[in-house]
């Protein structure tokens, strides 16, 4: 009896990381090439003198940009001091001290066995606190908000608007109760403290990147409003900009109902605080003298006292609350009705020549070298495209509910949902532009034209920030042990 001969097993498709071709482990590349007809010899000697030759001509580029303007300005000294201006009036220690405080917050809460498993810790048990608002959400809505149906009919999935303003209003009232007492305010100066020490930005700067962290850009700048009328133009970018690089404490709870894992939201906020600050005094160096100091956050932490006991701080939170939850949930309800919209329209016009158009194709390939810089492979980088490019367009909301979908669905690996995480959390969208101006200048009308000047700028650092932040937690993370369940990151409340 003749045996039937198996066809040989094809080794898996290779991946693009950032930098390199990655071919399967244990092949000779001559039975590769066999296989599928393709040289890789050949492709690899290419692409190592097309790097070569990249780096050289990128080298002999700069070289000829300083010799041109070296000989341009031999005769004109004041050209060639100016052109010196650009080294000395930057202060480098804020960019270069933000970015290696980022590093070392990376290597502590993302690399470090130990203060990965305290964060994951720390986060399941915010978690835990916060499922609690489901027992007020029972009350008040019933099976709207647990799904629980009476007769024995199976379990239905709770309504999402319904479970954004229970968990938004129950948080936000425990935040204003730490706030009260002081707590939170206790923690944001000892932060602060250190970010001004490291990196040696202004007292108010330190403090409102440090606040961004739970608070999120309109309650940050709130927080300081009895100064921002005094900030420098530089402070002021500086204030919007972390604001644009981190996310409030109450969306941080509305990510979660998505799926998003809690550790990565808030590693992603505590690492692009520092980093922040240093691409805003990148972006918008300081050249004025500044008037804040420790007396000034002495002042910002008495304002917030302004409540005679907690039930009147509660109360004041409670009506203040609905409203950021009704934003939310009309945010989800029009996005995703512009969207399905625009979708029907691209799907016409693409039908009239044969293509098959969408809004997440269009963004998808705009952002695709941007994901491939993170160190995702071509199938991963083009929905992780499409979720930074949405929240880019729209806002981070829609993006982090389709993310959430995407990792249902098994479309996105551990290392992509980690990537993609720490690209979103962050406001810095098209829409999240108009409600920082239209906070700050509700705050400070006299600031209308300042906060004009530099808001584009703090939302492009505020974006870069984010994708800073994710390409290091990319580079820092260990993927044989970041998604190992541990002894601390246990659901029991303890």
């Amino acid at each position: 009896m003749s045996q039937v001969e198996q066809p040989p097993c094809s080794p898996p498709a290779p991946t693009v990381t950032s930098t390199y071709v990655v071919l399967p482990p244990a092949r000779d590349p001559g039975v590769f090439s066999g296989q599928h007809g393709i040289d890789v010899k050949k492709w690899i000697n290419r692409y190592e003198r097309v790097s070569a030759s990249y780096r050289c001509a990128s080298a002999a580029a700069v070289t000829a940009m300083l010799l041109l303007v070296t000989i341009d300005s031999r005769l004109h000294r004041p050209r060639l001091t100016a052109v010196l201006g650009v080294v000395l009036l930057v202060r480098w220690r804020p960019v270069l001290s933000g970015l290696l405080l980022q590093f070392a917050l990376g290597l502590l809460l993302v690399r470090w066995h130990v203060g990965r498993s305290a964060l994951a810790c720390l986060a399941e048990k915010m978690a835990t606190i916060i499922s609690f608002a489901e027992h007020g959400g029972g009350f008040a809505f019933g099976y709207l908000s647990t799904g629980e149906l009476q007769g024995g009919l199976p379990r239905q999935e709770p309504m999402l608007g319904v479970t954004v303003v229970s968990t938004v209003v129950f948080f936000g009232l425990l935040v204003s109760i730490l706030c009260h007492y002081g707590i939170l305010e206790c923690l944001a100066s000892w932060f602060a403290r250190l970010i001004s020490a490291t990196i040696g930005t202004t007292a108010l700067e330190s403090y409102c990147a440090a606040c961004s962290i739970y608070l999120g850009m309109a309650d940050s700048a709130a927080l300081v409003r009895i100064h921002l009328a005094q900030l420098t133009r530089s402070e002021l970018h500086t204030v919007m900009t972390c604001g644009f690089a981190t996310i409030s404490g109450s969306l941080f709870v509305v990510f979660t109902i998505f799926g998003v894992k809690a550790e990565h939201m808030l590693a992603a906020s505590v690492m692009s605080a520092p980093a922040a600050l240093g691409f805003s005094k990148l972006f918008y160096p300081e050249t004025e003298d500044s008037s804040s100091d420790l007396e000034t956050i002495k002042d910002v932490r008495r304002s917030c006292r302004s409540s005679s006991n907690v039930f009147e701080s509660m109360a004041r939170s409670v009506s203040s609350l609905l409203a950021v939850a009704a934003n939310v949930v009309a945010s989800l309800l029009a996005f995703v009705a512009c969207i399905a919209l625009a979708d029907a329209v691209l799907a016409h016009v693409g039908s009239l020549v044969g293509w098959k158009l969408s809004v997440n194709w269009l963004v998808g390939r705009l952002f695709i070298p941007l994901a491939l810089g993170m160190g995702l492979s071509v199938d991963e980088s083009s929905r992780v495209a499409s979720l930074v490019g949405l929240k880019m367009v729209l806002n981070e909301v829609f993006a982090q509910n389709e993310m959430g979908r995407l990792a249902r669905e098994g479309l996105l690996s551990p290392r992509a949902r980690l990537l993609c995480t720490h690209a979103l959390c962050g406001f810095s969208s098209l829409g999240a532009l108009g409600v920082q101006l239209g906070v700050i200048t509700a705050l400070v009308p006299e600031r209308l034209s300042d906060c004009a000047r530099v808001a584009g700028r703090a939302l492009i650092a505020g974006s870069i920030t984010c994708f800073l932040t994710a390409c290091t937690a990319g580079a820092l993370m260990d993927t044989t042990t970041y998604e190992v369940p541990t002894l601390f990151n246990s659901h029991d409340f303890v």
